[in-house]
């Protein structure tokens, strides 16, 4: 926006989002359309080249919804497209932030000791703080670290989550965007919450707090690297945590919170001292977790993905470590690799289409296939499908496809339509070929749809009564 206005059109469309919420009216009930593009908490009008303030934060108005995704340059709702049109929030406030952190030195030099000195005051927390410590000063990690290493770590890698949504009020919805390169850390004699949620951290009391289609990446804090809840009620529908960390909760740690979590992908998180790679919850908490997908996180406490959750529901766990679950919580109709105790578990690899390339989603082999139990499907409080039920089953998965097909359900994030026979999400004329390439064969699941044994008319024709069924 070259000529930011009063952000009543897109014409007249703010420049930076700080502004926006600022000027963002709880008795209008205004909602706050954001266009793609990269945003940062200490750009406002007032500071167009950046405050470089690392303690600023996007903080949420109640009552407000604020929707990313938008074209460049704005458009109509039904244009809306997070995936295409990415609106990210970052908390890269000094442009530091590196897709891959190398170590600073050698485990017996000097500069080792930012990893191991004291968090926060006199040392580094990982990689991330200490090699922006050694590029600004050098000697760091040539020659040792020293004390104007231990004051630069403060500097330079203190700050606190990059959205807050804080306080009492109206309920509040943040959908569709990107939070990336957070760093909440800092002295807690300021804040005794400053190093929670290095993404966003939620403490809020009133309406309900709603998060949806957000991916949480590569953000970091002591407690719940991608999403701290510290109070109130939280729902977190369809999003993706990609490789955060903290010490305790890699993606997210719930305390003192109700929170539901549905259709999200943990995958790549770390807890580096601690339990809950993918999700930390105190005893004092109520999480329950339903369809979802854990997958390839890492934690210093034996490997544990979820951490006293109350309630998992149609949820896979698998290449976490050796012990993924761990509490008092109920699991069922689970895929839990080791296997776990309750109702409809099963110990046995997902299939997925292909998780060397990050896919998630399952093949059409998989034994998670209508494993789930419908029953247990969350309600749909982001109101996915748009059609103003928010009473309803969720009704779309991951992926925003059917989630309920034949009155049955998959286990984790994703629903695969066993007539997507390419896993594209449709069912179109590649799977009709697909099928055709197996005309009389026995392939001992599809596309012999009913299982006759071999591939014929009544495939062709079940899949012809599905045409585009997955969508």
């Amino acid at each position: 926006v070259s000529n930011p206005g009063n952000g009543r059109s897109w014409s007249g469309a703010f420049q930076y989002l700080q502004d926006a919420l600022h000027e963002s009216d709880l008795a209008a009930g205004d909602a706050i359309h954001v266009a793609a593009g990269t945003y940062l908490p200490d750009r406002y009008v007032g500071s167009p080249n950046g405050s470089g303030d690392l303690t600023e934060s996007f903080e949420l108005r109640p009552g407000v919804a604020v929707y990313g995704g938008f074209p460049p340059g704005g458009g109509p709702f039904a244009t809306r497209d997070p995936a295409s049109w990415p609106a990210i929030l970052s908390g890269d406030i000094l442009g530091l932030a590196q897709d891959a952190y190398a170590s600073c030195g050698d485990a017996d030099s000097g500069a080792a000791d930012c990893f191991t000195a004291t968090p926060w005051t006199t040392g580094c927390v990982n990689g991330s703080c200490c090699t922006q410590v050694c590029d600004q000063i050098p000697f760091c990690c040539v020659m040792g670290w020293d004390q104007q290493c231990a004051y630069a770590a403060v500097d330079i890698c203190e700050g606190r989550a990059t959205v807050t949504a804080l306080g009492i009020g109206q309920s509040i919805l943040l959908d569709g965007f990107t939070i990336r390169d957070g760093s909440a850390v800092g002295a807690p004699a300021v804040d005794p919450y400053i190093y929670y949620g290095g993404g966003m951290r939620c403490g809020y009391a009133g309406g309900p707090v709603v998060i949806a289609n957000c991916t949480f990446t590569g953000n970091q804090a002591e407690y719940g690297g991608g999403l701290a809840i510290t109070g109130g009620v939280a729902h977190v529908v369809n999003c993706r945590f990609e490789a955060n960390q903290a010490f305790l909760g890699g993606a997210m740690y719930v305390n003192y919170a109700d929170a539901t979590l549905a259709n999200c992908l943990f995958t790549g998180n770390a807890a580096d001292e601690g339990a809950g790679s993918g999700v930390y919850a105190d005893p004092d908490s109520v999480v329950s977790i339903v369809n979802s997908t854990f997958v390839g996180n890492f934690s210093a406490s034996h490997g544990i993905a979820a951490y006293e959750v109350s309630e998992i529901a149609n949820c896979i766990f698998w290449g976490n470590g050796s012990t993924s679950v761990y509490g008092t919580g109920s699991v069922t109709y689970s895929c839990v690799e080791g296997g776990h105790t309750g109702e409809g578990n099963i110990d046995a690899h997902p299939l997925f289409a292909d998780a060397g390339g990050g896919d998630y989603r399952l093949a059409l082999d998989s034994p998670c296939l209508d494993a789930g139990n419908a029953s247990a499907l969350s309600q749909d409080v982001a109101d996915l499908d748009g059609d103003l039920q928010t009473d309803e089953p969720t009704p779309l998965d991951l992926h925003m496809a059917r989630r309920v097909l034949d009155s049955t359900v998959d286990i984790g994030a994703y629903e695969r339509c066993r007539y997507d026979l390419n896993g594209d999400g449709l069912v179109s004329v590649e799977d009709l070929l697909a099928l055709l390439a197996a005309w009389t064969t026995d392939p001992g699941g599809p596309p012999d749809f009913n299982d006759s044994g071999d591939v014929g008319i009544d495939d062709f024709l079940e899949l012809l009564a599905n045409w585009t069924g997955c969508d």
